[in-house]
């Protein structure tokens, strides 16, 4: 994906370039066209023969397509250069740098309990999962992909196929997710970081007319009247009322005025920044998705319906463009009562249209969060999707790796077929790949609820509630102790993993090593027996190697080290058994070696 992403780049900036060349030669020619010309103009009225003004009309059309042609190259070196931005930002994922896609947590992880798996997992934050995949540019989709990676509630088998299908194809068809991109990159502020916050059509027009119900009557007779008289008494001669017309129209453009003022801006603000849409619906109504879901979302036979909802609504926006100078606008209420026409046009669209507009967004907000699975895909082409089945009490995963170390990093390992009620027990040295491995597995099963693709050959569970015990911190502020940090998290899990009809997954890092050896042991066999009761599936690491020698349905796995010509090094492969040595003393050695033990 690097070499593809470079290869489009270099293409891009080339014929940015070239393009920029031509801008910059048809901007020298359409100068010295013009300035022919204003000379022809001069020449023809100092000499007004019939050869000059052939010349004067040549001049004219010669400048009027340099002036055309520039317009076109422009729009097409924007596009340029939002595609460019687009491919730099996808070049910046493909080499995992995140300090470059990191803008800082979303608001909504505030309202995220410290007991919630994110922190755990690392879904947040400069290295996090999020700002990896985020490519939203909606506000309401930023918040349906949150939602996802942060999920509540468990989603149902059918709503997760959906999504696999939905994402695959558009993680298929590299082509029409960038052009997407592009589209939505023109109207977004700060390459999509700023989401396009849109708001769903006021109703401010039919409120109005409501409260004044004579209005939308009485001023357009009145209007047409007027000018009719006016017509009139020009060309008869007959007695203006000029005056009682300027006093009639102010009184009626004070009717109400401060709240029409209100709603004319909220429409501004939000059909202004619709009908920058335009091309983009007109797009997705064009392409032929294969996915039915997809195709239901922007179908074929709406497309003329949707150029006419923007035919309407652009004269719509054009009007709304005289509001923002105030001395326009007075101009054109004095005369013609213009917030009023452009009041009656929006409730006439609102009658014609209905919910269409915030329909049409709605689809786009979900497309848009979906979009960053899909683009995950296409930067993990070996990515596979996994299989969910309700009836499936195990998980099972062959050759699964984390989707946040660089590819050429990853180590995968397979995770072996384990049943509800049964604990895989990770004993292992330092440093070994015992705390990756347990977030290995929670991140994509992470991916795996939200639809989304999984880095891992295959994998297969049920859909599952993640409860997590990873990174536990005290708390000075609230009085809290590292080891009461710790019994809070696995209490809440305990309590979690016995509501019914919720089997949950389960990943606890170095049970309990807040407290002592002796201690801890008793506490983590027991709290170990209580999940064994539970619906889930649980995966626990741990130092103590006494742990492994009793305890209800245990499976018991480890990592560790290999020493290479007196050296320690990691394999990071997990393997079956307990743990045989232990590295603790050769790291301290290796790195203090004025130590004695």
């Amino acid at each position: 994906m690097q070499n593809i992403l470079t290869h489009n780049l270099s293409k891009l900036k080339l014929l940015s370039n070239s393009n920029l060349k031509k801008l910059n030669l048809i901007s020298t020619i359409r100068l010295i066209s013009f300035l022919a010309f204003v000379s022809f103009c001069i020449l023809a009225y100092i000499y007004p023969k019939g050869i000059n003004f052939i010349f004067l009309g040549i001049s004219l059309t010669v400048f009027g397509w340099f002036v055309r042609e520039y317009t076109r190259l422009s729009h097409f070196q924007e596009r340029l250069l939002s595609l460019q931005t687009v491919f730099e930002r996808e070049k910046n994922r493909a080499d995992m740098n995140m300090e470059v896609l990191y803008r800082g947590n979303p608001i909504q992880v505030e309202s995220l309990s410290k007991n919630h798996y994110h922190n755990d997992l690392d879904i947040f934050g400069k290295n996090g999962l999020y700002f990896y995949l985020d490519t939203t540019f909606t506000l309401g989709g930023q918040e349906a992909f949150f939602s996802e990676l942060t999920r509540e509630n468990s989603p149902t088998k059918e709503s997760i196929f959906q999504r696999q299908k939905e994402i695959s194809e558009l993680g298929k068809r590299r082509k029409i997710t960038y052009k997407i991109f592009r589209y939505l990159n023109e109207i977004s502020l700060s390459g999509g970081y700023a989401k396009i916050n849109w708001k769903k059509f006021p109703s401010g027009s039919l409120e109005f007319f409501q409260s004044y119900p004579f209005l939308p009557y009485l001023f357009r007779v009145w209007i047409v009247f007027a000018w009719i008289y006016f017509l009139v008494s020009f060309l008869l001669e007959l007695p203006s009322f000029f005056a009682l017309f300027v006093l009639f129209n102010l009184a009626i453009t004070a009717i109400g005025f401060k709240k029409k003022n209100l709603i004319l801006q909220k429409y501004k603000e939000v059909f202004e920044k619709f009908s920058q849409l335009e091309s983009l619906f007109v797009y997705l109504h064009k392409t032929k998705f294969k996915e039915e879901s997809l195709s239901e979302f922007f179908p074929k036979k709406n497309l003329s319906k949707t150029k006419f909802l923007f035919k309407n609504l652009n004269r719509i926006v054009d009007k709304l463009s005289f509001t923002s100078s105030p001395l326009l606008r007075f101009i054109l209420n004095f005369f013609f009562l213009f917030d009023l026409w452009i009041l009656s046009e929006i409730k006439i669209f609102e009658e014609k249209f209905g919910k269409e507009p915030e329909n049409l967004f709605r689809n786009l907000e979900y497309l848009d969060s979906i979009l960053p699975f899909a683009n995950f895909l296409i930067h993990n082409e070996k990515n596979s999707f996994p299989i969910f089945n309700p009836k499936l009490g195990s998980i099972e995963a062959k050759n699964i790796s984390h989707p946040l170390i660089p590819k050429e990093k990853r180590i995968s390992n397979d995770l072996e077929k384990t049943l509800f009620g049964e604990t895989v027990l990770i004993t292992g040295s330092n440093m070994s790949g015992k705390t990756t491995y347990l977030r290995t597995i929670g991140v994509n099963v992470v991916l795996a609820l939200a639809g989304s693709s999984v880095c891992a050959e295959s994998l297969q569970l049920p859909v599952l509630k993640i409860l997590t015990s990873i990174r536990n911190e005290d708390s000075m502020l609230e009085g809290i102790s590292f080891f009461y940090a710790e019994v809070k998290r696995i209490a809440n899990i305990l309590e979690k993993s016995n509501i019914p009809n919720e089997p949950s997954l389960i990943l606890i890092d170095e049970v309990l090593k807040g407290t002592n050896t002796r201690e801890r042991l008793i506490a983590s066999r027991a709290i170990m027996n209580q999940i064994a009761k539970t619906k889930s599936i649980s995966f626990i690491t741990t130092h103590d190697l006494e742990l492994a020698k009793r305890g209800k349905k245990l499976k018991l796995k480890n990592f560790s080290e290999i020493v290479k010509s007196g050296k320690i090094d990691f394999d990071y492969k997990i393997r079956n058994g307990v743990v045989k040595s232990t590295n603790a003393l050769k790291i301290l050695s290796s790195e203090i070696p004025t130590l004695r033990f």
